[in-house]
């Protein structure tokens, strides 16, 4: 009898942390968690510290790939990584290079999208409701940008020029991967709102403001959740303006809520009052907002207040939002455009950058 009763091992890549791959930062070698590992058609996943286990016969090609339940990647400047070994008692793999960019985009948008996939099943998702893998494609032959694609179901980011580093950068793959949530979750009802949730979630994910504080040469950042942006009487704005209205929101109530209970008290209560949202699938910010202080209710009567009232209202306050519990959501020059709140866009991208 041949078999390796268990080959087993451990899975790391090398993945750029602190900014975009080989930008502000360093490289840092990670356990790669929820990537396949196959033998003669066998398939084991690593689990949270790169770990995995599987039979196969001695000798058999055992190959790690940047694949699993929560994405797959594919490098469009070149061939996408894998690592492969005869199977043995014990066979570790390590995928890319410290100082190879096309290398490091791959295997960090691999990690930090498995990282997205994760944090939502651990606040509540169900796996089914992401469905498949999701492609996530890198180091495309442009720059300064990164995108969500409908159409294609992937997430898309680009490699280094123009001004600008690689975008597979940890905050923007959670930005683009908050695109694709949205979209599963109903669609793409609103494209501002959406731009916010992509913010929204890198900054609750990482439990830091800023969103792109990497991708320019400059170091300029491409937004923050700590703003100071107002939404708009009539609701119209460039869609990545108007997200930070959802996106600021969301970050004033977690440090309202974080100063109020705590750092681990506070950051998991505000978890609980926006992530849900996602679910719901509120068609603009108003309705998203309004639906904070209904989850935050605690006897069906916002007249009264909720628990947490003070800090909802000055977080909202502070974005130009107050109205949603003061009056009905819609600002009373609301022009709804029923035909564009239906039409998902083909691509949604991050192209919009803040003046100054």
């Amino acid at each position: 009898d041949d078999r390796v009763d268990a080959s087993r091992g451990v899975v790391t890549g090398w993945t750029w942390e602190g900014g975009a791959p080989l930008g502000r930062g360093r490289a840092v070698e990670r356990p790669l968690p929820s990537m396949s590992v196959t033998a003669n058609g066998a398939v084991a996943l690593t689990d949270a510290a790169g770990r995995y286990q599987l039979e196969a016969a001695a000798g058999a090609p055992l190959v790690a790939s940047l694949s699993g339940p929560a994405v797959v990647v594919r490098n469009l400047s070149g061939p996408t990584l894998i690592a492969d070994q005869p199977a043995a008692p014990q066979v570790d793999f390590t995928l890319g290079r410290a100082t190879v960019e096309a290398e490091l985009a791959q295997t960090t948008a691999f990690r930090e999208a498995t990282r997205a996939w994760q944090f939502l099943i651990d606040n509540g998702v169900p796996p089914t409701a992401l469905g498949a893998p999701l492609t996530t494609n890198v180091n495309l032959a442009d720059t300064c940008n990164a995108y969500f694609s409908p159409a294609s179901r992937s997430i898309n980011f680009f490699r280094a020029g123009g001004g600008c580093r690689n975008s597979a950068e940890a905050t923007i793959v959670a930005h683009e991967y908050g695109h694709f949530v949205d979209h599963a979750f109903g669609g793409i009802t609103n494209s501002g709102l959406s731009e916010g949730w992509g913010d929204a979630l890198a900054c609750l994910m990482y439990r830091a403001p800023t969103v792109g504080g990497d991708l320019f040469d400059t170091g300029r950042a491409l937004r923050t959740c700590d703003n100071t942006y107002r939404y708009p009487a009539g609701g119209s704005d460039e869609a990545h303006a108007l997200g930070q209205a959802w996106a600021g929101f969301a970050w004033q109530v977690r440090a309202g809520l974080v100063a109020a209970l705590g750092e681990a008290s506070g950051d998991a209560a505000a978890r609980a009052l926006i992530l849900p949202s996602l679910r719901t699938n509120a068609p603009r910010i108003p309705e998203a907002v309004r639906e904070v202080f209904l989850r935050d209710d605690d006897d069906g009567d916002l007249g009264n207040g909720t628990p947490h009232y003070d800090l909802l209202h000055a977080a909202a306050e502070r974005h130009g939002l107050g109205f949603v519990v003061e009056r009905d959501p819609a600002p009373p020059d609301q022009v709804v455009d029923l035909i564009g709140l239906a039409r998902s866009p083909t691509a949604i991208d991050l192209a919009w950058t803040a003046p100054g």
